[in-house]
C-alpha cells in the first residue's frame, strides 16, 4: 500500500471512546489515524511473534 492510500472504517461510539482514552494517555497525543495505525501495527507484530512460536518460525499466517 502506498503511503497516500486512504482507508476508511466505521466504528461505534464505544470504540471511539476507547481509542480516545488510549490516545489521551500518550504524549504528544497522536491523531486518531496515527493511533489506529500504531495499534494495528502492534497487533500484527504480536500475531507474527505468536505464529513464530507456534510454527517454529517457519510459516506466516495467511490472511
Amino acid at each position: 500500500m502506498k503511503k497516500d492510500d486512504r482507508f476508511a472504517m466505521r466504528v461505534d461510539g464505544a470504540f471511539v471512546s476507547r481509542l480516545d482514552e488510549w490516545r489521551g494517555a500518550r504524549r504528544p497525543i497522536p491523531s486518531r489515524a496515527e493511533a489506529v495505525r500504531h495499534l494495528i501495527e502492534k497487533g500484527l507484530e504480536a500475531e507474527a511473534v505468536e505464529a513464530e512460536g507456534r510454527d517454529g518460525g517457519g510459516e506466516q499466517l495467511a490472511g
